[in-house]
């Protein structure tokens, strides 16, 4: 009687530690892609500020800012075009798209890789050119 007694705890308590493992689990999941679309937004909001900016002030205005491009962030299916800028950002549930609109058009390129890099845009012809230092 003692010993099923034991494997019944036994049980129980491998149920509980299952069920705390996948709370866990979703948990993260969910905090990693908060994270990395925070970052995302401050990225592409940093980056239509300051050529917003230089494009009020006119031809020949040039800045360099500091961004930091989040972990997941995919140069290769990020663009600039037009007036938009699309970082693709890689989370633990696929590919999101964060999109900034600028009151300019902009052209250029972004850095190939994440983490903290510094942009030079500049004011070019009516039109605000992005490039990664």
């Amino acid at each position: 009687m003692k010993a099923q007694i034991a494997i019944e705890y036994l049980a129980i308590i491998g149920i509980v530690i299952a069920a705390i493992s996948l709370m866990a689990a979703y948990v993260w999941q969910q905090n990693e892609i908060s994270s990395r679309l925070q970052q995302a937004n401050v990225a592409v909001n940093s980056i239509v500020a300051a050529a917003d900016n230089l494009y009020a002030q006119g031809p020949g205005a040039k800045d360099q800012i500091r961004v930091v491009f989040p972990s997941g962030y995919t140069s290769s299916l990020s663009s600039i075009s037009d007036n938009r800028i699309v970082l693709k950002i890689y989370t633990p549930i696929g590919f999101t798209d964060v999109v900034g609109e600028t009151k300019a058009n902009v052209s250029g390129s972004l850095p190939a890789e994440e983490g903290l890099r510094v942009l030079t845009l500049e004011t070019i012809n009516g039109y605000v050119s992005i490039s990664s230092s």
